[in-house]
């Protein structure tokens, strides 16, 4: 532990981030091991993904001053199918400042937009403020990795019907031009409550080369602009519906065929929930939802489900962008910090329609 704790000392020096001598014994660590099975289906054409995974996440937390506090957060996990180990990542590592109602986060920062992470639940180099309580608003900047988005899979599918066709200099050019980090900014607006109506409004700008395809192929310019709202209604502290929509707006070419075509330029999704689990910190807490969700893959840059397979996240959701459909899952907590979640996607592809299939089972530790 001390080992990591050094390199985690090192990776704050680098960011020009010191630790005072007198806090760097008060780093405080905490994670999550867990087993996570999931298994996805187009059943129109039998096509299986199965992933079966142990992993684990190391989250330490240094106290720099009385504003300012560092994190960092490394993830590793173990393929039970294949019986292999992967390496240990740095997924995150930020600076946190607190002045009151007013936070700022500066690194590789974690992120879920307002509209339950319709649009972008995940991390990105930069920096976000965010400050205010019953009306709070968000601020952010930076550059996003977009390897893990939904027009990064349309590029590289693009890529593969060129090397299909045998233009291997093109396939080469698709291929550089859908890896190139996005420039990214954006604003929130929340109005929160603990009982009753609650909402708030979204606003993000995206510039990259993988835009490109949105539009008749490397012919648009690389901007993106995406809106959206959210509404809610808190019936109890355990009994939450609510809605989210988001839609992206970009230049069209007129006399250009649109590759990817509208439907892929709106998302929205209806969520009815029950329950109190949270990370299991109490035994017996549960919650179980029903809900209906439309990931477009453009409006959806990084949804909140997207990166579930990848065995890092606490969501139970495992819809992702480019399909639409319904949902069930739950949580439940036999024990103080150990979980059992468990999630159903039934659906189609939106542009496709060929029939989908999800389901998700964890067990989860916490420390």
């Amino acid at each position: 532990m001390k080992k990591i704790l050094i390199i985690f000392l090192i990776c704050l020096s680098n960011c020009g981030i010191a630790v005072a001598e007198e806090h760097r014994d008060a780093v405080k660590w905490t994670g999550r091991a867990s087993y996570q099975y999931t298994h996805n289906n187009t059943r129109d054409d039998t096509s299986d993904s199965i992933r079966s995974n142990f992993s684990l996440r190391l989250e330490p937390h240094a106290v720099i001053n009385k504003n300012w506090s560092a994190h960092a957060r490394l993830d590793t996990s173990v393929n039970m199918r294949q019986d292999t180990t992967g390496k240990v990542s740095l997924r995150r590592i930020w600076a946190e400042g607190k002045f009151g109602d007013t936070v700022l986060r500066v690194g590789k920062v974690p992120l879920t937009t307002n509209e339950n992470g319709i649009v972008l639940s995940g991390t990105f180099s930069g920096m976000t403020v965010k400050t205010g309580k019953k009306w709070e608003a968000l601020f952010l900047a930076g550059r996003l990795n977009v390897s893990k988005t939904g027009v990064y899979q349309a590029g590289r599918g693009y890529a593969n019907v060129l090397k299909a066709m045998g233009l291997t200099q093109e396939e080469s050019t698709v291929r550089s031009m859908a890896s190139d980090p996005a420039d990214i900014w954006g604003a929130n607006l929340q109005y929160k409550t603990k009982q009753g109506f609650y909402g708030g409004l979204g606003y993000y700008h995206l510039k990259s080369q993988a835009y490109n395809f949105i539009d008749d192929a490397a012919e648009g310019d690389g901007n993106v602009d995406i809106a959206s709202v959210n509404v809610g209604y808190q019936f109890s502290p355990k009994l939450v519906l609510k809605g989210a929509y988001a839609k992206a707006y970009y230049e069209r070419q007129s006399d250009k065929s649109i590759g990817m075509g509208t439907v892929q330029d709106y998302s929205w999704e209806v969520e009815l929930s029950y329950g109190d689990y949270n990370r299991a910190k109490k035994k017996g807490m549960w919650e179980a939802y029903l809900a209906y969700s439309n990931y477009g893959y453009v409006s959806s840059v990084m949804p909140i489900s997207s990166t579930i397979g990848e065995m890092f996240d606490d969501d139970m959701g495992i819809a992702n962008w480019g399909e639409r459909g319904w949902e069930v899952g739950g949580a439940w907590a036999p024990e103080k910090n150990i979980g059992i979640v468990a999630s159903y996607f039934w659906g189609k592809s939106i542009t496709t329609n060929q029939r989908m299939e999800s389901v998700l089972t964890r067990l989860e530790m916490f420390f």
